[in-house]
């Protein structure tokens, strides 16, 4: 695919100016675009957050497993508003979040296991187990500071002054929409914190992106998904058990550094990937590759193209 200069982003201007002394280049300059097989793709400069490149970037359509993106960022947000440190607080394991299908991170009804663990749980082998029991918890916490909090109350036990929420997790959700509108990915809405196929549950190459962007700048985000293995220990009824993770996202072997890797039939295989040059470093999202093994070409491609042109200004 070859790009005019009226098809170029704002930023090869300045590339323009250097090379011809104008932004209009030669005609017979051109830039050639790698093709790959992803249906809609972007490169964004991950220390600006300025577009550098992408195809059918704002083309809306299911994210898969990048969904948990969101999830662990509204997650580590609050954390941080509240002081609470992940390492300390204990996250018990419900009989829905195991029921939960697709991937897992092999948890049982009844575990405990602290939040750090969970996080991991969640963005490393993909837990959607991970994703609808840290829901399910942080939900409960939203409920309580919510408006309708004196107004749907499900139920008072007298005798133990308990409260019961039912469907804690549609707060969690529902503030990760209210944090997508808040840092303007305006063409995204969540359904679910796992990214389970449901036509509702939809972003853009370019939404994604800018998640990431955001999400890079929290110091346990980037350590988390830049992690290869991790193991923990889960308690349960007084029993013990060691559960070991490996990233599902190959890349890291190959100098990436995070961020999440996504596929169902509908989304298609999906990666969202973080890169660190001496000069730049940069966020890619490829959506709808043809294979699981194609993304990882796909995104390989892309980050050969931009550092050879982008690194040129």
């Amino acid at each position: 695919m070859n790009q005019q200069s009226d098809d170029w982003p704002q930023w090869w201007n300045e590339v323009r100016r250097q090379k011809f002394g104008s932004e209009t280049p030669p005609r017979r300059y051109e830039i050639t675009v790698p093709s790959i097989s992803a249906h809609t793709w972007v490169i964004l400069d991950a220390q600006t957050g300025r577009l550098i490149w992408g195809k059918n970037e704002h083309s809306n359509r299911e994210i898969a497993s990048i969904t948990k993106t969101m999830t662990a960022y509204v997650t580590i947000k609050i954390c941080e508003q509240l002081k609470i440190d992940p390492t300390q607080v204990t996250v018990s394991i419900s009989e829905y979040a195991i029921q939960i299908g697709g991937t897992s991170s092999n948890l049982q009804e009844g575990d405990t296991l602290t939040l750090l663990d969970l996080l991991h749980g969640l963005m490393l082998p993909s837990g959607n187990d991970s994703a609808q029991a840290i829901a399910e918890n942080f939900g409960v916490y939203l409920y309580f500071q919510s408006k309708y909090f004196q107004q749907k109350i499900d139920s008072i036990d007298n005798e133990n002054n308990t409260i019961h929420v039912n469907n804690p997790a549609q707060y969690f959700v529902a503030e990760m929409n209210s944090t997508a509108q808040k840092l303007g990915l305006s063409n995204t809405y969540f359904t679910n914190p796992h990214g389970l196929a449901n036509r509702l549950n939809r972003s853009t190459a370019y939404d994604v992106s800018k998640l990431c962007y955001y999400a890079m700048k929290l110091p346990l985000f980037a350590q988390i998904v830049r992690t290869k293995e991790y193991s923990c220990t889960i308690t349960n009824l007084g029993q013990t058990r060691i559960l070991k993770w490996e990233n599902t996202n190959k890349l890291l072997e190959q100098g990436f550094s995070g961020i999440k890797t996504g596929v169902t039939n509908d989304a298609g295989p999906c990666l969202a990937s973080h890169f660190i040059t001496r000069k730049h470093s940069y966020i890619l999202v490829v959506l709808n590759c043809n294979s699981k093994e194609q993304r990882w070409v796909d995104s390989c491609r892309l980050i050969d193209w931009v550092t050879d042109i982008y690194e040129k200004q």
